[in-house]
């Protein structure tokens, strides 16, 4: 029998890996307790359908890290940025 490997195609493929770390554990503090146990490409799946709902956000500035909190301007504006590149 052959084993194909299947490899995530979304946002959380490009990911370096400490960020898909720090993503993991983002997200388990959020309440998604598989992150903490899922394998490489389940956690990439989580991550891609934590983007898509809205949970965690990618960072608009360096777009290799997450955040959960975006930092909201006077005008209203809303926008991802992860603590490295100064967001909360």
């Amino acid at each position: 029998m052959t084993t194909l490997a299947i490899e995530s195609t979304g946002i959380a493929a490009t990911l370096t890996g400490n960020a898909v770390q720090l993503a993991a554990d983002l997200l388990a503090d959020r309440g998604w307790w598989y992150a903490a146990i899922a394998t490489q490409n389940e956690l990439l799946d989580l991550i891609d359908e934590a983007i898509a709902t809205g949970d965690i956000h990618l960072c608009e500035v360096c777009q290799v890290k997450v955040t959960d909190q975006p930092t909201t301007y006077a005008s209203g504006e809303e926008i991802a940025i992860c603590e490295d590149c100064g967001g909360r």
